[in-house]
C-alpha cells in the first residue's frame, strides 16, 4: 500500500522497447509511466497516484503491467488515502 507516492523498480537484462502501464480494476489504462526504448540497466519510476490527466485517483487496487521484449509481468498496487 502507498500514499502519496510509490517507486516501481525493474531491471532490463538487455535493451528493449518498454511499456509500463497502470490500469484501473476495469482494465482501462489510467497512466502510462514509460513507453519507449530503454538500454539495459536498473530503472526506478515514481508514481504519485494520478492518471494521465493529472487527476488524483481514488483508493483502490491498480494492476501495473511491465512489457519489455518477450517479457510481461503484472503486479497489483494498492493506493490508500
Amino acid at each position: 500500500p502507498f500514499n502519496p507516492t510509490t517507486h516501481i523498480r525493474y531491471v532490463l537484462t538487455k535493451s528493449a522497447i518498454v511499456k509500463l502501464s497502470i490500469y484501473n480494476i476495469s482494465g482501462q489504462t489510467v497512466r502510462v509511466l514509460a513507453n519507449g526504448f530503454q538500454d539495459a540497466g536498473l530503472y526506478e519510476i515514481q508514481w504519485n497516484g494520478t492518471n494521465d490527466s493529472g487527476e488524483v485517483l481514488p483508493t483502490g487496487v491498480y494492476p501495473c503491467e511491465l512489457v519489455a521484449h518477450k517479457y510481461r509481468q503484472i503486479n497489483r498496487i494498492i493506493l490508500m488515502k
